[in-house]
């Protein structure tokens, strides 16, 4: 997996093409795996930068893309840009309708042998990771059943209470009805 950044941004990237791409795929490449990891590290980025303080937010997507001398240009960079600049508004990883729409077929797949049933139910695994928030909106689901289940029951209980502790003094510091934290701290509240 190539990642590259640019200005306070890391954009992990990988390819999800199947057997019939254009191109060499290696017989190894598991595009399931690259959503995985992608999407699984996202939603751990997102609680660890809260319990740190300093949370962030995301998008992810699929889409085609072209990388060229260590960059990433195309559809995939500008979707998951909107959805991070214009979807997410505060402390989440939005996802992208593609994105789902990909997993959505990818569950129902058809295929008996290995990779088929392998690949089928990573898709599944990472559909049910994925929710939509009280705005409608498409998101990772980190903090949920699906997610917690993936960590084996429970999240790191240190990181949920440190990140806790940072939602309830900055919920404090900032009393505005309309701040961006009481959306976080709403998800927080249902999910912890």
């Amino acid at each position: 997996m190539l990642r590259t950044s640019y200005s306070g941004t890391i954009v992990p990237l990988d390819s999800i093409s199947g057997q019939w791409a254009s191109f060499a795929v290696s017989p190894t490449h598991a595009p399931m795996m690259a959503l995985y990891e992608i999407m699984m590290s996202s939603g751990a980025l997102c609680l660890l930068q809260l319990a740190q303080g300093k949370p962030i937010r995301g998008g992810i997507d699929v889409g085609t893309g072209i990388e060229a001398d260590g960059h990433l240009f195309g559809a995939a960079v500008v979707k998951a840009y909107r959805l991070e600049s214009k979807t997410a508004q505060y402390a989440r990883v939005a996802v992208g309708d593609t994105l789902v729409e990909y997993l959505d077929v990818a569950s129902q797949s058809s295929g008996s042998d290995i990779r088929a049933e392998f690949e089928r139910s990573i898709a599944r695994q990472l559909r049910a990771i994925v929710a939509k928030d009280d705005d409608g909106s498409w998101m990772l689901d980190y903090l949920g059943p699906a997610s917690k289940e993936i960590f084996g029951g429970t999240l790191p209980t240190d990181m949920v209470k440190m990140a806790e502790e940072f939602i309830e003094v900055s919920r404090n510091r900032w009393r505005q009805e309309d701040s961006k934290l009481f959306d976080l701290a709403r998800y927080f509240d249902r999910r912890v």
